[in-house]
């Protein structure tokens, strides 16, 4: 599903995880989260092998928005927001798009990211309150994909549980004709 939210488009693919893997990320979740301050936001080679299960997601985006090339991923992080826990605003260039998975998420008691609008600062300057930020519904499983320049946060955790999710960035390699002095003869 395709939203456009400000001048950007954003995509919503789903991806459920079986009660094994999400066992297998609260694990890696209990095994570091002393490692790092909070909110805990964490990258190492356990979190870099979880991203096998996205490879069908990131081809139908490339597909979706017309790219014709591959998708190199640059970057993940395991983001667990505790009770109290929030991340400020950001953005994740210099990627070109973002991916965030809604791993442990529940329903009236998380909160989704906000994304705000690329002229959030000029519009603010200029005296404009209005269409600055907005948000999705998301459920737990919903991948949502972005570009990387839009900038998101995420909200303050007031539950008692933890929000998990997974984010990664990835570049688009277009395909290119060789040149003549590249061509096979």
């Amino acid at each position: 599903m395709k939203t456009d939210l400000f001048p950007s488009t954003l995509s919503k693919y789903y991806l459920e995880y079986d009660e094994e893997q999400k066992q297998s990320i609260l694990d890696l979740y209990a095994k570091h989260k002393f490692e790092v301050d909070k909110p805990f936001i964490f990258a190492n080679d356990e979190v870099r092998e979880l991203l096998s299960n996205y490879s069908e997601i990131i081809v139908d985006h490339l597909d979706s928005m017309s790219h014709d090339g591959s998708a190199t991923i640059t970057d993940v992080r395991l983001v667990v927001l505790g009770p109290g826990d929030s991340v400020d605003r950001d953005c994740h260039l210099p990627g070109h798009y973002t991916a965030v998975h809604y791993i442990k998420y529940e329903e009236g008691q998380h909160n989704a990211d906000i994304y705000f609008n690329p002229s959030y600062d000029v519009l603010r300057f200029l005296g404009r309150n209005t269409d600055l930020v907005a948000g999705l519904w998301v459920k737990e499983g919903d991948v949502i994909i972005y570009p990387s320049y839009l900038h998101t946060s995420s909200p303050k955790n007031t539950s008692k549980e933890e929000r998990i999710t997974l984010m990664f960035t990835f570049v688009v390699d277009e395909r290119r004709e060789p040149s003549p002095e590249e061509s096979p003869e």
